[in-house]
């Protein structure tokens, strides 16, 4: 079996759905402001980029994504670009 990775790139272009967190990263620390490090802080919803919903997202009584096995999320799919 060919795996495609369709995996969108998450940025502050990417669009989310209605009323969803938009995607921002934020400096706090910086190794060219000085810091020993770089420290970023990311704000965005569950929803942001590629990803899969659960059945709870939308059923009230839904299994949760960590009782969902994998293998529902594996198989032929059509992916469109819109």
């Amino acid at each position: 079996m060919t795996i495609y990775d369709i995996t969108r790139t998450v940025s502050p272009t990417l669009k989310v759905w209605p009323g969803d967190t938009e995607y921002a990263a934020a400096a706090v620390v910086t190794m060219a402001g000085g810091a020993p490090v770089n420290l970023f802080t990311l704000t965005l919803s569950a929803h942001t980029g590629t990803h899969a919903d659960a059945y709870y997202h939308y059923t009230k009584d839904g299994a949760h994504p960590a009782q969902m096995p994998l293998e529902q999320y594996v198989g032929p799919a059509r992916v469109v670009t819109v």
